[in-house]
């Protein structure tokens, strides 16, 4: 890993101001562009990967894939650069916590909960739509500008699906390594099984997501590998956290967010203008009526 760069310091044109986090991909900071007078997050690839073909493949789609999306609830990507061998990616700079944060703090009330869910899942319906699939999808990844307003970041795993992908430069790596690519403890059992994943992944991983804003932990341990957790079958085990009053609050709210998430967008309900509309079908004539004369 890079060491981290003091403040004062400049990358390209930006100016680092101070460091805002630290992940697997690299080093967050918060800095200022002076060319527009704006904040910026300026994400910073490990020195050590700069040589790393297959991880710089993956910055570069974070920022392309995150780049070609347009929701209030999904980060603002500017512009992807390198500056002596450093390769960055300039966003939106979010002030606030996450929600990983949010959640340290004790479980949140279901009203407030359910609107964030809600939120999350209406991003993640933009995503889907433009064909993106997150697969890195946790508390930590969603940013709280404002505490009823989210931001779904880090698309470092996104996979393109449908007619858009994959291409060369969004391919799907399932592996690297050896090791399973995500956060094991929100990893659907298909993505944790190494196996091809679509939208209802995140949908697991947002289910995940909401059980632990209402519980204050999550519904399963993180393990090594998710194949050592307990299968699905016809039975099912209660584990406790959720108090009785939230169960259905919890199974409500996932119903809500599975239709935000899965309801079509605005460009697919409505006809194109070369659409023909569709024809009403013909109705058969009355069949006569006859009266007995006798």
């Amino acid at each position: 890993m890079e060491t981290p760069s003091p403040a004062g310091s400049r990358i390209g044109r930006y100016e680092i101001l101070e460091s805002l986090g630290q992940g697997g991909m690299g080093i967050v900071y918060k800095a200022r562009d002076p060319r527009l007078g704006r904040l910026v997050a300026l994400k910073v690839l490990r020195t050590d990967w700069a040589c790393d073909a297959e991880r710089k493949r993956r910055f570069v789609r974070e920022a392309r894939t995150a780049s070609a999306l347009n929701h209030p609830g999904i980060l603002v990507i500017y512009e992807i650069g390198a500056h002596e061998g450093v390769d960055h990616i300039a966003m939106e700079f979010v002030p606030g916590g996450t929600l990983a944060d949010r959640i340290a703090s004790g479980p949140l009330p279901a009203d407030q909960a359910l609107p964030l869910a809600a939120q999350i899942a209406d991003a993640l319906a933009a995503a889907h739509a433009a064909g993106v699939v997150h697969r890195d999808l946790k508390p930590s990844n969603i940013m709280m500008p404002a505490a009823d307003r989210v931001k779904v970041v880090d698309f470092g795993l996104a996979k393109l699906i449908g007619p858009a992908g994959p291409t060369d430069e969004t391919s799907d790596v399932a592996t690297l390594s050896g090791v399973i690519l995500g956060t094991a403890a929100y990893m659907s059992p298909e993505q944790a099984a190494g196996k091809d994943v679509d939208a209802r992944s995140d949908l697991f991983s947002l289910g995940t997501i909401l059980y632990e804003m209402l519980a204050g932990r999550r519904p399963l341990a993180a393990t090594p590998s998710r194949r050592r957790l307990p299968r699905s079958s016809g039975t099912r085990r209660r584990r406790p956290g959720l108090a009785p009053g939230l169960r259905g609050s919890s199974i409500a709210a996932s119903r809500r967010t599975r239709a935000v998430a899965s309801r079509p967008r605005p460009s697919s309900r409505l006809p194109s203008r070369r659409s023909p509309l569709p024809r009403r079908p013909r109705r058969s004539p009355p069949s006569p009526s006859f009266r007995s004369t006798t």
